[in-house]
């Protein structure tokens, strides 16, 4: 929930300061308090001791706050409405900086449970009596591990702790391809567990030809063509899956990582590359949409095995997506499950040495920064990318540092002429199995919704109960 004057109040300060008050202005202490309104009393407390006090609750318009009902999603169970800022009274007290501990020790001496957390020297987050979510790890009560595309992990120097997705899928029972360039497969050989891995060895050394990770992922796609209409291309580096669901994101073992987005898209005629989202990029609490149209895929991908290729040293993942958004496809990013990894070039091997140049001060950055720029303006002005009129590089592309990347830039995909591409659904009929359960040392209050059926939890979903 964002700033407003309805839950906006200040402590102790004086007229002439509220009558010039400016949100980006940093000549005070913003504290963002978040209140559970399962404990009555607290609120009265917190009002009584602040009679100037402003609180309010985010109430939705929208009946489809998550595009459930927009993108027909009637798979595993996704509602995370009425929880976080959705569910909590939220008040932004603003504060000056002589006064903060004034305040912070009144709310310590008269509430027992609160949790305080500094965002920035000016910002602070609080929480009154805060909900405690329930963790566990989601598992299916029988045992799925069958996919219906092949799942391959292109491999590169992380024959070691790094290689973290084979040791997930092994840990998972999940079968998977492991795909390694000559020279390393005796290394691989070595370290790989073959109970649920092949290791195939590519044709040749493909690190020689300076294109990071294209060559690979290309011969890969080449590689199950004949057989399978698309393939999982993973990341090597994935330490885990979780999924989001009530407002929370805990740890899932099981296929239904994969299965539940070859469900979804087999009933879609029109998708071109999908993926799960970044864990990072989903936060915990509020409701989220349960997928990202046509815009990036990435590091965890179901990709078509037809005729579109990777064609690029840096940004590949970028530029496959917007020729697949620029041909008439749309591309999907599921956030019902979402993968976790170290950010690009902090783990040793893959792409670290020969794309990132890590140990030379970070010049693989600026050189990735450059060719994203070049290779897009050639892309445009060949017509291969086409934008909205009136809209040109600069809209399409733009510079975005951020605290540990100085060269980081991000695409605007809104700018593309096809953005607006939309899914087209078919008839297609399939079983669908809701077996997952939380599994953990916490008693989970919604395990009566575990036994619910098939039709119970799709009338759920439909009339949010």
């Amino acid at each position: 929930m964002t700033e407003s004057k309805e839950n906006t109040w200040f402590f102790k300060c004086d007229k002439d300061f509220i009558t010039n008050y400016r949100q980006k202005v940093k000549n005070h202490i913003k504290v963002i308090t978040r209140i559970n309104p399962d404990f009555p009393n607290s609120i009265k407390t917190f009002r009584k001791l602040f009679p100037d006090s402003r609180m309010a609750k985010r109430i939705r318009k929208n009946e489809d706050p998550e595009n459930t009902l927009k993108y027909n999603w009637d798979l595993t169970p996704y509602d995370n409405t009425g929880y976080g800022d959705e569910y909590n009274y939220i008040s932004f007290i603003i504060v000056l900086e002589e006064n903060f501990e004034e305040l912070m020790s009144i709310i310590k001496n008269n509430f027992k449970n609160i949790f305080t957390r500094k965002s920035s020297g000016l910002r602070y987050t609080l929480k009154i009596n805060p909900a405690s979510p329930v963790r566990g790890i989601w598992k299916n009560r029988i045992l799925n591990t069958k996919t219906k595309y092949p799942i391959a992990i292109l491999s590169f120097g992380r024959y070691n702790d790094y290689g973290r997705t084979h040791k997930l899928l092994t840990k998972l029972k999940i079968n998977h391809y492991l795909f390694v360039e000559p020279f390393e497969y005796e290394l691989y050989s070595s370290w790989y567990n073959n109970e649920y891995c092949k290791l195939v060895k590519a044709p040749e050394d493909f690190h020689l030809k300076n294109m990071g990770s294209t060559p690979m992922r290309n011969y890969i796609l080449d590689y199950y063509k004949e057989d399978h209409e698309r393939v999982w291309l993973l990341d090597d580096n994935i330490k885990c899956y979780k999924r989001l669901y009530r407002g929370v994101k805990n740890q899932i073992e099981d296929a239904e990582i994969f299965t539940s987005v070859e469900k979804y898209i087999s009933k879609c005629d029109n998708v071109g590359i999908v993926s799960h989202n970044f864990s990072p990029f989903v936060v915990e609490g509020g409701c989220r949409g349960i997928l990202c149209k046509n815009g990036k895929c990435y590091s965890s991908m179901l990709v078509p095995t037809d005729s579109i290729r990777f064609k690029h040293k840096h940004q590949e993942d970028n530029f496959i997506s917007i020729e697949y958004i620029s041909k008439g496809y749309t591309t999907l990013c599921f956030n019902h499950i979402v993968y976790d990894k170290n950010t690009s070039g902090q783990d040793d091997g893959g792409n670290t040495k020969f794309i990132y140049k890590k140990e030379e001060q970070d010049i693989g950055r600026k050189e990735r920064f450059d060719y994203s720029f070049k290779i897009a303006k050639e892309l445009i002005e060949s017509g291969d990318i086409k934008l909205k009129e009136g809209k040109t590089l600069n809209n399409l592309i733009f510079h975005k540092p951020l605290k540990h990347e100085h060269y980081h830039i991000e695409f605007n995909y809104d700018m593309l002429e096809n953005y607006n591409n939309d899914l087209i659904q078919n008839d297609k009929n399939y079983d669908y199995n809701y077996t997952l359960y939380l599994e953990g040392e916490v008693e989970d209050p919604r395990e009566e919704l575990m036994k619910l059926s098939k039709e119970e939890l799709v009338e759920m979903i439909i009339n949010k109960k």
